[in-house]
């Protein structure tokens, strides 16, 4: 589904504080994107932008084909897209992102097709015995359909990486380097001096076995007597060697909150952490969110730091351009139902999707409504010095579709009240 020729919204929120700036978005449909992809992987090497892995959804029929390929396009238009290799194993809540000349893609959820061998680099913990009614009912997994394969447990803690120099001259191929933490819904981020890094997350320690010794906060199913740990949101970061080719954990870079699906936003300088939910608790379907944005300045903190966002989301995308760091929320936190136990039927959400603007030299946000239909599991993304809305499926009292074009986004200021100047938030 399209957005159309052109949206154009205006809003001036009402009892803003003089902190934060209107923005106002307009929507514009690019490229077709074939196929459409939601919950995929994106990057941008600043010209070309890189979509892969995900799912392509079809809601009259309620079913999802797990896409293994990705594509190369130019927003511009000029150069069709150009397909990459297949990854064979990921298919969605994974990251990717263009780093010294290389294309990688981190993390998700696993999916092989029937039939398929079981690659040497799976740890027995990562894999259930999903024919098993008793395992799917633990980990509530859904039946099989002909062509998916549910391996419950199954996120492995591998790096791919494709040189983009040989996918050029038409011998691409990808390669693996091993984390340490296997994850669904983190991100890559780049921390000071452009040092690379592997942030939030989720990650499931297996039916029964204990959480990795990490910095984490866990979700815990009961099981009879028993209580056993379900999932766990990462607040460790794990960073790159070059020399050594290797990750590790650097305390460092520990977030304040643990996180899933959340936004990051990063720059050779900065790192900025949005919205996300997360798990806690003894029940595994506690999904909190989180209310604080997290924030590491290089030369000025020495660790994240909390910073407080215009309003709470929920799950988010981000990137940056220029001075500004950019989230596009899925969703806006209005309030909290008595309940109080963490199950979704506790928060309510305002369904329409917003862009907030940080601006790193002023401390200040900015923030405006997307015209339109209501956008989910997109990726925010920069290219070639403007905003791109990649992927997703839009929501609609007509029902819901695949966002089947690239969206290029534009966000102006609205001038003060009194006076001053509009323009680009850069």
């Amino acid at each position: 589904m399209s957005p159309g020729p052109l949206w154009l919204f205006f809003l001036l929120l009402g009892g803003s504080s003089p902190s934060e700036r209107t923005l106002t978005v307009t929507l514009t449909a690019g490229p077709e994107l074939v196929p459409p992809r939601q919950n995929a992987a994106a990057a941008s090497d600043g010209h070309y932008l890189y979509h892969l892995l995900g799912q392509d959804l079809d809601f009259e029929e309620g079913h999802a084909s797990f896409l293994e390929d990705g594509h190369r396009l130019d927003p511009s238009g000029v150069e069709s897209a150009e397909l990459l290799p297949p990854l064979d194993f990921l298919s969605g809540g994974s990251s990717a992102i263009v780093y010294d000349g290389l294309l990688l893609v981190q993390g998700g959820n696993i999916w092989l097709g029937d039939g398929a061998a079981i690659p040497s680099w799976y740890s027995p913990r990562d894999i259930l015995d999903a024919s098993d009614e008793a395992v799917r009912a633990a980990w509530d997994l859904p039946d099989k359909t002909d062509d998916q394969t549910w391996l419950g447990a199954d996120i492995v803690a591998t790096v791919w990486v494709l040189d983009l120099a040989a996918f050029e001259a038409g011998t691409g191929s990808w390669s693996a380097h091993h984390a340490t933490i296997p994850r669904t819904g983190a991100s890559f981020a780049l921390l000071e001096g452009g040092q690379l890094a592997i942030v939030s997350g989720n990650y499931y320690p297996g039916y029964g076995n204990d959480p990795l010794p990490i910095a984490q906060q866990c979700g815990y199913s009961q099981d009879g007597a028993e209580v056993v740990a379900f999932q766990c949101s990462v607040r460790s970061t794990e960073v790159f060697d070059p020399e050594t080719l290797t990750w590790s954990v650097d305390d460092r870079y520990e977030l304040r909150q643990g996180r899933n699906a959340g936004a990051v936003s990063s720059g050779d300088d900065f790192a900025l952490v949005t919205g996300g939910l997360a798990i806690e608790g003894v029940d595994q379907d506690i999904t909190w969110p989180q209310e604080q944005a997290e924030i590491f300045v290089a030369d000025t903190d020495e660790r994240f730091r909390f910073v407080e966002p215009p309003i709470a989301v929920g799950t988010a995308s981000g990137t940056h351009l220029g001075n500004t760091a950019w989230v596009h929320a899925e969703r806006r936190l209005v309030d909290y139902l008595p309940a109080g136990d963490g199950t979704e039927e506790d928060f309510v959400w305002d369904e329409t999707t917003w862009l907030l603007g940080y601006d790193l030299a002023e401390d200040r946000w900015a923030l405006g409504p997307l015209p339109g239909d209501n956008l989910d599991n997109t990726r925010l993304i920069a290219a070639q010095g403007r905003l791109w809305i990649l992927g997703g499926y839009a929501r609609s009292e007509e029902g819901d579709a695949m966002v089947d074009s690239l969206i290029e986004v534009e966000a102006i200021l609205e001038p003060l009240v009194g006076g001053g100047c509009g323009g680009w938030l850069r």
